[in-house]
Formats: C-alpha cells, structure tokens, sequence
C-alpha cells in the first residue's frame, strides 16, 4: 500500500511502474524517495536505485555495483551469493551475467512474472559476452 502511494503521489516520476511486477517496485520507490524527500539529483545514483532489481542494458559501472550489491550482499544466503562477491571482486561484467542468469533461471523456476527490462538486460549481456566485448 505504502509503494502504491509513492506512485500515486508521484505519477509521472513513476511512469508505467504500475505494470511491472511487484517485486520490482522497490526499486522505483527508493529512486523516487530519494529524489522527492532526500534531494538526490543526481541522474546516474538515481538510475542505480531504480534499476537495481531488474538491470538494464548498457548499465553503467555504479549500476553494476549496485544491482550485484543487492544480489551478493551479505545478507543473501543462496548458494550463489558467495560466488558471485568473489566474481564481482575480480570481473563485473562476469558476475553481472552470471547474477542475471541465476536470477531469471530462479523466477523461471519459481513461475515468478519476470520484468521485461530483465530479459532484455540478459539478452544484451550475453550478446557482448558472446562478442567477447569487456565492457558488457
């Protein structure tokens, strides 16, 4: 109810948040929170925290840091989150794919709606993967 306010009381910043799947709302809540009652301007911090649950392509490197943040932290105990910190400690663009694989392989398992943005992030990191670009 709280985020459904948010995006009430913030319609245009909230876009068509509406039609994503709940689980991704938190993330364009705390964008639009941190504008709206913090004062964050700040595009590229703003964007990190809207698009650390789904990723999106060509994200930047603290988009990265954030999105593998939120899946690696210390608090995750899936058999994954371990691996994933020692990756994104040596390669990002790794252990982003390897983080978006795990995570669109879990919904998909769980029969969970998977965002549109996750696809297409997944799609874009494998297509620079297997272009063999360092820079996914």
């Amino acid at each position: 109810e709280e985020m459904l306010q948010i995006f009430q009381d913030n319609a245009i910043m909230a876009g068509n948040a509406l039609q994503k799947p709940v689980p991704v709302w938190h993330g364009i809540c705390g964008a639009i929170l941190a504008k709206v009652r913090w004062g964050i301007t700040d595009n590229e911090i703003l964007d990190a925290i809207a698009f650390h649950t789904t990723g999106r392509p060509q994200m930047t490197a603290l988009d990265k840091i954030i999105f593998l943040a939120d899946k690696s932290g210390a608090d995750r105990n899936y058999p994954e989150a371990e691996h994933l910190r020692k990756l994104a400690r040596q390669d990002l663009d790794k252990a982003m794919l390897e983080a978006m694989e795990t995570n669109v392989a879990w919904m998909k398992e769980k029969n969970q709606t998977i965002d549109d943005l996750s696809l297409q992030t997944l799609q874009f990191l494998r297509h620079k993967h297997n272009e063999g670009d360092s820079a996914v």
